[in-house]
């Protein structure tokens, strides 16, 4: 697989911290995963669990794979990681950048999740649809029919949260 393609929805920096102590020496450490039913129990590195292909990759038109989710994350995760080893395991004090970065790792957790990038792709499919139409007539507009419509504003005035 090529680099960069394993995209963890969980972080292997995050999974790290919660493997097995008593893993022996000379193996490859491991988490223990169960079932959603709890009846099936087995130990997995943080490498192999938690992740898709290309989950964060964006693919442009070219055929290239534009990283810069990918990239971003591991950068916010390895700041984390930094944080949790030299402050919060030894319980020192933290700085107001540490409590911005452990905010973003978290809320980060909290939108990588399967069923939020569904939640995203059901709210966004209505305003991609009208995005990709309006593209399409575009394409066959005369520069009259172009400028007129880019002439309308949806609201002449819009509202203020300061006229509220």
């Amino acid at each position: 697989m090529s680099k960069y393609k394993k995209q963890h929805f969980i972080p292997i920096s995050y999974l790290k911290a919660w493997c097995d102590p008593s893993t022996p020496k000379y193996h490859t450490p491991y988490v223990w995963v169960f079932s959603k039913d709890g009846k099936e129990v087995r130990k997995k590195a943080p490498e192999n669990i938690f992740y898709e292909t290309d989950m964060y990759t964006i693919e442009k038109a070219d055929g290239h794979r534009n990283l810069i989710l990918e990239k971003g994350l591991k950068e916010l995760e390895q700041r984390f990681t930094a944080i949790r080893t030299h402050k919060l395991n030894p319980h020192r004090p933290l700085e107001d950048m540490d409590r911005i970065i452990i905010c973003a790792f978290f809320a980060a957790m909290l939108a990588r999740t399967r069923s939020y990038r569904e939640h995203l792709r059901e709210q966004w499919k209505t305003p991609l649809k009208v995005m990709e139409e309006m593209m399409e007539w575009a394409k066959t507009a005369t520069q009259e029919q172009k400028e007129s419509a880019a002439s309308i504003s949806a609201l002449s005035d819009p509202p203020s949260l300061r006229n509220s």
